[in-house]
């Protein structure tokens, strides 16, 4: 095959009712025969603000804005290291892990692929100095948490995409907050002209 990442299938199975089945999946080639998540999802918080990453999406044909994510390679020995080593090469940033969630699934109807959501408290004292793959071209925000769901919309009306993990995660901010009875943070947003124009 000429797909060094990615593998397709046919799925055989039985529903409730008895009858045979089938259905098409497609499915990551990298994962560590010594871990069962394929890659990580990094939440990097500095203080208020929310650590993002925009980059050009092939599938997509634009670019995304996302969490700062990556594989999990064989040399790791956990997602929290994965993690850790990811954000510092996207981003330049160090930090400390205070979170690591359970494997999740991010598109289960066409894919077995799982990742963890690690959570990251980003040093703020310390100078980031990413080291991107070759061919990675990234562009590294932070984003004011109240600010999040209003920053991604006004990315989407300039015609840049947006990682539906990072959009429902602004969605939980924005019910947390009106929850907890506190009107939502009405400061305008920055510019958003010199990323996006």
């Amino acid at each position: 095959s000429d797909f060094r990442w990615i593998g397709l299938r046919k799925i055989n199975y039985s529903d409730p009712n008895g009858s045979i089945r089938s259905w098409e999946s497609c499915f990551r080639k990298t994962r560590p025969k010594s871990n069962k998540i394929d890659a990580v999802y990094i939440v990097g918080e500095i203080g208020d603000e929310l650590l993002t990453v925009t980059q050009f999406r092939p599938a997509t044909g634009k670019n995304v804005i996302e969490f700062p994510a990556g594989l999990i390679d064989d040399d790791d020995f956990d997602a929290k290291l994965a993690a850790l080593r990811e954000m510092k090469e996207e981003t330049g940033y160090k930090g400390y892990v205070t979170h690591e969630s359970p494997a999740t699934f991010s598109d289960p109807g066409i894919s077995e692929a799982t990742q963890s959501f690690v959570q990251i408290k980003v040093h703020e004292n310390v100078p980031p100095v990413p080291k991107n793959d070759d061919g990675e071209f990234i562009q590294v925000q932070k984003i004011r948490l109240r600010d999040l769901t209003r920053y991604l919309e006004g990315a989407s009306k300039k015609g840049v995409g947006v990682d539906g993990a990072l959009w429902a995660y602004g969605m939980g901010i924005d019910r947390g907050v009106k929850l907890a009875g506190f009107k939502r943070y009405n400061k305008s947003v920055r510019d958003l002209t010199p990323l996006f124009g």
